[in-house]
């Protein structure tokens, strides 16, 4: 029987360190006192039997890629590394079995007495990594997991111990402690959040930098052929894919970001345009939650753009609040609230995943876009996610268990640490709504009409709907939907002081507006439910 030994050192030998897909850091505490030779190192492919959960095949490219080029890395480094192919002729029969099967083999083919492993990132796969000890005749050292600022054992004792437990609270006190754009004891330019500046609309022809490209080579391709044998029924294609996957590549990455895109990332967050589903935000989260770019010394290039008067204070401290705070917050109060997280379902929600969001096929053009750039792409900032798509789904009743998992599958960077925490405690924060059981961190639901939608995109133009039209032809669903919610969910959202005002409204409509928000919306719903879309299905010829 294994022995669980966290603190054990690495004196046995022969020595063995498993590195998981999303701890992919040469300076991990996994290899910070192993000199290179000290260890045999094993990395395992995702394989479909172990996953839960049908990831679009971009994000399945990009994970087999950066695995790949992170053993190449360590090759270069001078260490011995044994990977867990799916495509390889000598153990792609044992990597198809699964993870289990690959350290076994891996323990058994190299006598090893001692296998380092470190705590992982998400529930399902640390409850693999605690079920390790049985059965395994080798020691096994379980180190915390350092791919976070803040460990959730740390976080959780701040919650417990905080006076003001919000995440306003803790990114002040991340940026007391860490000195990031502080002037002394007191903030940067003398506000702690610039929030109110980080709201401008897109008005005009908006020049958006055209981001780096990158050719895939042997290893991204060998990827690619590896996801089309094994994965071929996931959403989306491999075509086009042209994202970074060497760390120097990514690192050019990042210089791009700061050099072209930071400047006006503050002022443009929230701006939503259908030529761009990046606008000026970063796209780097992926190789942040891999292990190839380490958050300090991201957060460092941005603080010093802004003192080198290359970016403005809200977009420095937008950027910063991000990863410093929301990033290491999210991922706390996942930690924080697991297992019993995932079963919450505060507005008793039935409903699947209708088809128009899984192709994009709508009439709806805000809809259509985002999720056919999801779908191309891998990849929608975080306002589309949220207030176009996940807006949509917290509207028409989606189970948040189906959208968790339809978040987790479209997105290269989406992890269930971020995106059920997103889900429950910002598209669903009901403070006490609903069956009252989702203690969340957001003070109200996200959900919005289209007045929100039309502000901040250019997405009203040239739809189908009109977005400024609340009931009757071509009126957007956005808006019929959003009244009917508040309707439906009134007497929950009554004491939350952010949806007094919008049920106060509601409660104020005339009786036959009202009874006209509830049948346009039942109409819609309707043909949703039956055709996956509200686009109008012809019948077929007999």
């Amino acid at each position: 029987m294994a022995r669980l030994n966290p603190s054990a050192e690495a004196k046995s030998d022969p020595y063995g360190i498993w590195i998981q897909n999303d701890q992919l850091s040469p300076r991990s505490r996994l290899l910070v006192d192993l000199p290179p030779g000290r260890a045999r190192i094993c990395l395992v492919d995702p394989t479909p039997g172990d996953l839960t959960y049908h990831p679009q095949k971009k994000k399945l490219v990009l994970i087999l890629s950066l695995v790949r080029h992170f053993a190449e890395e360590l090759r270069g480094l001078g260490h011995v590394v044994d990977h867990y192919r799916l495509d390889c002729e000598r153990w792609g029969r044992i990597a198809r079995k699964g993870k289990r099967a690959c350290l076994e083999h891996f323990v058994a083919s190299h006598a090893i007495d001692h296998l380092r492993v470190m705590q992982a990132s998400e529930y399902d796969e640390d409850g693999f990594v605690t079920k390790l000890v049985e059965g395994f005749p080798v020691t096994i050292e379980s180190l915390p997991n350092d791919r976070f600022m803040v460990g959730r054992e740390a976080f959780a004792e701040w919650h417990a111990n905080a006076e003001d437990p919000s995440m306003e609270s803790f990114y002040e006190m991340r940026r007391l402690e860490t000195n990031l754009l502080m002037d002394g004891k007191k903030p940067e330019g003398g506000q702690w959040n610039y929030d109110s500046e980080n709201r401008a609309a897109p008005e005009g022809n908006l020049p958006i930098p055209d981001l780096p490209t990158f050719e895939p080579d042997e290893m991204t391709q060998e990827a690619i052929d590896t996801v089309e044998k094994f994965f071929p029924d996931h959403p989306g294609s491999c075509e086009g894919f042209n994202l970074p996957v060497r760390r120097d590549d990514i690192s050019d990455w990042v210089e791009d970001f700061v050099a072209n895109r930071l400047r006006l990332f503050g002022m443009y967050q929230d701006a939503m345009l259908s030529k761009s589903h990046v606008v000026y935000h970063s796209r780097l989260s992926a190789y942040l939650n891999h292990g190839f770019i380490e958050p300090m010394d991201l957060l460092q290039q941005v603080e010093s753009a802004y003192r080198e008067g290359l970016a403005p204070i809200n977009s420095a401290e937008g950027f910063v609040r991000q990863i410093l705070g929301w990033r290491e917050y999210v991922h706390g109060m996942y930690w924080l609230k697991m297992p019993e997280y995932r079963d919450e379902n505060p507005l008793g929600y039935k409903g699947e995943i209708p088809e128009m969001m899984l192709t994009g096929e709508t009439l709806m053009k805000c809809v259509k876009s985002a999720v056919q750039h999801s779908l191309s792409e891998g990849y929608i900032h975080h306002i589309e996610r949220l207030m176009i798509v996940g807006n949509f789904g917290l509207l028409i009743g989606v189970h948040p268990k189906n959208l968790v998992q339809w978040f987790r599958e479209m997105y290269l960077d989406s992890a269930e640490w971020a995106t059920l925490p997103n889900v429950m405690g910002l598209l669903m924060a009901t403070e006490n709504g609903g069956n009252g059981t989702c203690d969340s961190f957001g003070s109200k639901p996200y959900a919005a009409s289209a007045h929100y939608i039309g502000t901040m995109s250019d997405y009203c133009k040239g739809c189908f709907y009109n977005g400024k039209k609340r009931l009757g032809e071509k009126a957007c669903p956005f808006n019929f939907l959003y009244w009917n919610f508040i309707g439906q969910f009134q007497n929950d959202f009554r004491h939350n002081p952010r949806m007094k005002n919008p049920v106060q409204m509601y409660r104020l409509k005339p009786k036959n507006e009202r009874e006209l928000i509830e049948s346009s919306s039942e109409k819609f719903l309707n043909k949703v439910r039956q055709n996956g879309t509200d686009r109008l299905v012809k019948k077929r010829r007999v």
